[in-house]
Order: structure tokens, then sequence, then C-alpha cells
């Protein structure tokens, strides 16, 4: 069977290609798609999580967020704005020679001042535009782009929009999946085999609503009905998802190497450019990236495509989406429902079909960043330039790299936060310490399991809120919120 949309074309057998791989579809959200199994328990995934530890980076001393406060411009408080000019204010004009040049340390820059000072104050974490949290899966993002700062590729422009228009597609798909992957390890562990049986119990009905509905939108329908898949079916949901977001002369394909049991999406424009070409696999470990910096590499001409869309062919696929959810949404539930009952709580896949967490970049980029990164510092920067100062003070600054190293790595990454949306002081240096740790092992840094990774979000967002708070009552003189 012949699949063409837009441009993209492929050659799918729907039946044997599913025996063969072994892969499926994916899946979205769309009202009226939740999971009711009948006879299936909701198992809560914190009562049900395995306890976890990583190894974390050393923690460091709050250096960073004073260093940016430092820079935050002064900001008048309203008051003191529309308060009555005061004999006590003709010093503390700009040009009055009683005025002191000392900034206030960091640590106190936040304090409510004085009553009747008229003073400018830093008012702490006040950005014009709302809070700006990044979630972890914008940060490992984050260290992909601070990566390739260190290997000397930045990515700007044009081509850093198309990543995060990808990295978004690759976090929806896998908030959609919220059970995870079948296939993995951690996945499994965590939602006690119910990743499994839900994946197989997507696959079971692939056939029979192929039959009913011969697109590949199909695929996508049947695994956001499921809940969960292998790679086969988060690619089609990728693909299916970025196939809304795709501009004029972009596509996104649905790909496998041959003789290699894997599924991804692809983002790109005409032919195979490994430079340009953004690789989506939100089956495995990472974010979005670049092929070129891909663990799948490949030449052109090696890359087959499963099923693809243009900009309007995904638009045509999306209103399918609509219709599939009136018409079979439920007779999916029941087919789905039917195989897990007749699978059983035990059901799990055999050995050799379960993966540990597999990263998708490439291991020598990786080295080359690990060695970049841990290089010292080149002192003949810091020095003072001879015409700048007397000959006696020209010499070698002083450092201990041991602590100075991890600090410029962080100051590096608040910068890249700021890329990616952050803006307020707490919310990049809250985020540099993990872009930092993505950065320094794009293979190796930890990560939780999918079906735990929004909890752990929501968690994140709700204790920066707290410090929000806490700083917004401090700027308005009320004492702080208790921690919870």
């Amino acid at each position: 069977m012949v699949w063409r949309a837009g441009h993209a074309t492929a050659t799918v057998n729907a039946t044997s290609a599913f025996r063969r791989s072994g892969r499926g579809f994916a899946q979205h959200v769309y009202p009226g798609f939740d999971v009711a199994y009948a006879g299936q328990a909701a198992i809560p995934l914190w009562r049900v999580a395995r306890t976890r530890t990583h190894t974390e980076p050393p923690a460091m001393p709050p250096v960073l967020p004073s260093i940016l406060r430092c820079f935050r411009p002064a900001v008048s408080r309203p008051e003191a704005e529309t308060a009555a000019p005061s004999s006590s204010q003709e010093h503390d004009r700009p040009g009055s020679p009683e005025r002191s040049p000392r900034r206030a340390p960091a640590a106190l820059q936040g304090l409510t001042p004085r009553a009747g000072s008229s003073r400018q104050q830093a008012v702490p974490e006040a950005p014009p535009e709302p809070a700006r949290f990044l979630t972890d899966g914008e940060r490992q993002l984050g260290g992909y782009l601070m990566a390739r700062d260190v290997d000397q590729r930045p990515i700007h422009g044009e081509p850093l929009d198309t990543l995060r228009s990808a990295n978004e597609t690759l976090l929806q798909t896998r908030r959609t999946l919220t059970h995870g992957r079948g296939n993995v390890e951690d996945d499994i562990d965590a939602t006690h085999g119910l990743s499994t049986r839900i994946a197989q119990g997507g696959r079971s009905i692939q056939e029979s609503m192929w039959r009913a509905h011969p697109k590949p939108v199909v695929w996508a329908a049947i695994a956001m009905v499921a809940g969960a898949g292998n790679c086969g079916e988060h690619a089609d949901l990728a693909t299916f998802l970025h196939a809304a977001k795709l501009k004029e002369g972009e596509a996104v394909d649905n790909v496998h190497i041959d003789d290699f049991d894997h599924f991804w999406a692809v983002v790109h424009r005409g032919e195979p450019d490994l430079e340009r070409d953004v690789y989506i696999d939100p089956w495995g470990k990472g974010p979005v990236l670049f092929a070129v910096d891909g663990m799948m590499t490949y030449r052109p001409g090696e890359r087959k495509t499963k099923f693809g869309y243009d900009k309007a062919s995904g638009e045509e696929a999306h209103a399918d989406m609509e219709m599939l959810e009136t018409v079979l949404a439920t007779r999916m539930r029941g087919g789905i429902g039917d195989t897990m009952r007749r699978l059983g709580p035990d059901y799990r896949y055999p050995p050799e079909r379960v993966w540990a967490v597999t990263p998708i970049v490439a291991q020598r980029f990786t080295d080359r960043v690990k060695a970049e990164m841990s290089k010292p510092a080149d002192l003949g920067k810091l020095t003072v330039p001879p015409d700048c100062a007397p000959p006696s003070s020209v010499e070698p600054p002083v450092t201990n790299e041991r602590l100075m190293q991890p600090l410029r790595h962080e100051i590096h990454a608040t910068r890249i936060a700021r890329t990616l949306g952050a803006h307020s002081v707490d919310t990049m240096a809250h985020a540099a310490r993990r872009i930092v740790a993505v950065a320094s092992d794009l293979r190796g840094y930890p990560i939780e399991a999918h079906p735990l990774q929004a909890k752990k979000d929501a968690e994140d967002i709700a204790a920066a809120e707290r410090r929000r708070a806490r700083r917004a009552a401090l700027g308005k003189g009320e004492p702080p919120a208790t921690e919870s």
C-alpha cells in the first residue's frame, strides 16, 4: 500500500510492517480521548513508583543569584515616585556631593527600605511579563544549546526557532503518552507493568482500525487513546503533532533505517541535510537536536520514510482526527481494554524486547563537549593589559579554578536560560545548574521515568511560585511566606 502525504511519499504494508518491526502508533490529547478501560483500576503513579537515587552535582554556594541581581536595573518604588520632595532628598540626588557611591551588598538588595526613605530601590523580581518557568524538558534543550556553544557551533535565529518548536512537540508527545514507554525498564518499573499492557493493547487493534480508516492518522489516534507505546507509537504521535506546526516548505516524516528496528520523526526542507534536519525522538533520552549530532546518523539516501506530512496534508490529518474522535474512539477504548483484561496484570515483554533508557545524542559529540568544559580558564585573557596598569600590577590573577569553573559554566547557562524564555533571576539561576549538568554529560545525566516527569515538573514550578511569592512579600514589606 502506498501512502502519499503532500510531497512526502512512503510505501507501507500496514499488516506486515507491524509484524516485522514490532512498532506501531502514537497519541495526542483531544477532548473525549480519556483512557477508561473496563475492569482496569487506575493506579496512582506516585504510589507505585520505585524510589530512585541519582548522583547530583555538588551543591554550589548561592553566588550566581547574587551576581545576577547586581545587573538588575534600579526601579523606583511607586510610593517614592508620588511622594512630595523633602529636604532629605537633596543628598540623594546623583550630583549631590554627600551621595554615597557604594552599592548595598547583594544579600541585602531585596530588603524593604526604611520608612520615609526615598532612595531608589531595586525591587526584587518585578519583570514586566508573567513569570516563565522552564520545565525539565526545556532545560535539557538548554543543555544541548550550551553544548553547541561550547563546541563552537552556536545556534541562533531561525534554526533555534525550529528547534524550540520541535522540542515542544517532543514534550507534548511524552505528556500525552502519560503511562510512558511499554518497552523501557524505568517506565515499566514506574507503572508496575501497566505501560507494557497498555502498549500491547493498542497494538492489538492496529489492523482492524486501519481497515476502518486506512490513513496514518489512525495510528496516532490509537496511541492517544491508549496513553502508552513503544518507539513506533511515540514517532507516529510526534509526526502527527508536529504536522500542525509546519511552515511553508517544511515537512515532517516518520523515518527509520533499514535493518534497525527504531522509528523517529524528522523535520526537514527538501532533501536530507544533517546540519538542518531536526531529529525528534520522544522515546529516547534527551531533547530534540540536529541530525548531525544524533546517534542515528546516516548518509543521504539511507533514511527510509514510513509516512509524512507537509503543511497542507498536516492540516487535513488534524481535521481527520476530530472525525476519528467521534466515530472510532469508543471502539478503540473497548478493544484496548479487552486485550488488557485478556493479558492480565502480570503480562510483560520478554527480556530481549525490553530496553534501558537510550540516549539519542552521538558519543563523539558528547566527548568533545566534556573535554572542552573540563579545560581550565585561559588566564591570559584575565591579565591586566600592560598599557592599562603600572608594570608592578601586571601579574597573572590568582584564581581557584576548582571553585570558579562551575560558576563560569553557570553564568554561561543563565544566558541560555534567558534565550529559552526565562527572565527572572530565580528562574535563570535555578535552570542554570540543570543546563550545565546536561551539557557536561549529554548521554549520562540523570533523568526521571516518563510517567513521573510531569509530577516532577509540577513540583518544580510550585516551588518556584513559592519562592516568587516570598520575594514579592519582602518587596512589599510583608513577612515572607512559610515554606511548605
